[in-house]
């Protein structure tokens, strides 16, 4: 299974999660302020979670890029 479909899994899952505290915080849950509370710390652990992945995907398209050239060069030296 790819990865990729596991991260957007989990982002999706942040989603669900963030949406319905956005609707109990409109309807005035009697908890409001702890929903509050937990939506930001949510929030910013989506945005963490998104960046890490992001650094990630970019090191191994780099990583990639690099075992390329470096055949071609390989290649290119053993003529």
């Amino acid at each position: 299974m790819c990865h990729c479909y596991l991260f957007q899994e989990v982002i999706n899952h942040f989603a669900q999660v963030r949406e319905l505290a956005k609707k109990m915080l409109q309807e005035n849950h009697y908890s409001s302020k702890e929903i509050k509370t937990q939506k930001e710390f949510l929030d910013r652990g989506c945005r963490s979670f998104a960046t890490r992945m992001n650094r990630r995907r970019d090191i191994i398209l780099t990583s990639l890029k690099f075992h390329k050239s470096a055949g071609e060069v390989r290649e290119v030296l053993a003529l």
